[in-house]
């Protein structure tokens, strides 16, 4: 899990990924639709499908003993797989899982993006498009059904319907998981099923590219290399910014947050109307960070209490105001600087 998260969550790596799967893209729609694309999909796909067909053949097979003692099974999970689960459904539910079925199918056959419409316009004169439209439609379907016969069944046998997560953290959390489950033979299929999601990824990447390539060379009236090269230095500019910003931002993190610190002093307050000086006793959480707003209990030697805030709104120094209505005393400490600093103004142990 925390893997997952810092890799997310880092501001170097996914960028250089990304900048490099965009390399491999613009790379093949560089090359045309005959040269690059169809080349590629050529023996591309039927790897992915012949990967997709053995990985879920073996989820079949797989069996583990649970904490309980109780054998599960791949079988098991198939059938999990396949039995709806009626609970609790309502009108309202069924109308939800419908919509999100519909928008799984448009975004599955490349519909809403106008990805089909582009690869239609290649298609020869002699084709027969009923036909073409059927084989999508049953390979699509099919594909999809075999996606779930390998994950699911795989998740249900070493994880339970617990590891049924959503997005990715189904994918890229759970299945590790499950693949370290597996022992040696994990690490081949796991090889195996994340170079499947990486087929599966770039022929759509190669879509999105050539929907975008093929509108604007109509567009502009311009070459299909210029214009692949100009989409690639849009997207690497975005990405630089994007990079940029997450850096900016992770420094920006490590040089504001503060050491954790924890416990009581007392601080003498001033009144400026009345001259009178009053104590009072400050207990301080654990773990301020500048930027967040951190609460403090301030006792009074009289017995009330006050409230003191830890904030940000300033650079690293406390600033104590009266009130002059009521003459009442409190304190404000900010923390969104050096420690030390608000350490010293403070009258905390340094």
């Amino acid at each position: 899990d925390d893997y997952f998260t810092s890799y997310i969550t880092s501001p170097v790596s996914p960028v250089v990924f990304a900048l490099l799967f965009m390399g491999v893209t613009a790379l093949i729609v560089y090359n045309g639709v005959q040269n690059g694309i169809e080349k590629v999909s050529r023996w591309m796909m039927p790897v992915l499908l012949v990967l997709v067909v053995v990985i879920a053949c073996y989820s079949l097979t797989l069996s583990h003993t649970n904490a309980d003692g109780q054998v599960v099974t791949g079988w098991q999970g198939f059938l999990y797989y396949l039995t709806p689960n009626l609970e609790g459904l309502t009108v309202q539910r069924f109308l939800q899982i419908l919509l999100d079925a519909m928008s799984q199918l448009f975004f599955s056959l490349s519909v809403s993006m106008g990805i089909m419409i582009t690869y239609g316009s290649y298609v020869r004169p002699e084709v027969d498009l009923n036909r073409a439209v059927n084989q999508i439609e049953i390979f699509d379907t099919g594909v999809a059904f075999l996606a779930g016969m390998m994950i699911i069944p795989a998740v249900y046998v070493f994880s339970g319907t617990e590891g049924m997560g959503a997005g990715p953290s189904l994918m890229f959390v759970s299945l590790p998981k499950v693949f370290a489950a597996m022992g040696r033979a994990g690490t081949a299929v796991g090889i195996l099923f994340f170079v499947t999601a990486i087929f599966a990824t770039l022929s759509s990447c190669i879509s999105v590219l050539e929907s975008i390539t093929a509108n604007c060379m109509e567009i502009f009236h311009t070459s299909r290399k210029k214009t692949v090269l100009v989409l690639s230095v849009i997207y690497l500019a975005e990405e630089s910014d994007v990079m940029r910003e997450e850096t900016d931002m992770a420094l920006l993190r490590f040089r504001t947050r503060e050491p954790d610190f924890s416990g009581t002093t007392a601080l003498a307050l001033t009144n400026k109307l009345t001259g009178e000086t009053e104590s009072w006793s400050l207990e301080f959480a654990s773990g301020a960070v500048a930027g967040e707003t951190v609460k403090t209990t301030a006792s009074k030697a009289s017995g009330r209490t006050g409230s003191s805030k830890a904030g940000s709104s300033r650079s690293g120094t406390k600033s104590s105001k009266a009130s002059e209505e009521k003459g009442a005393s409190s304190s404000v400490l900010m923390v969104a600087g050096s420690h030390r600093e608000s350490n010293v103004n403070s009258g905390l142990p340094a």
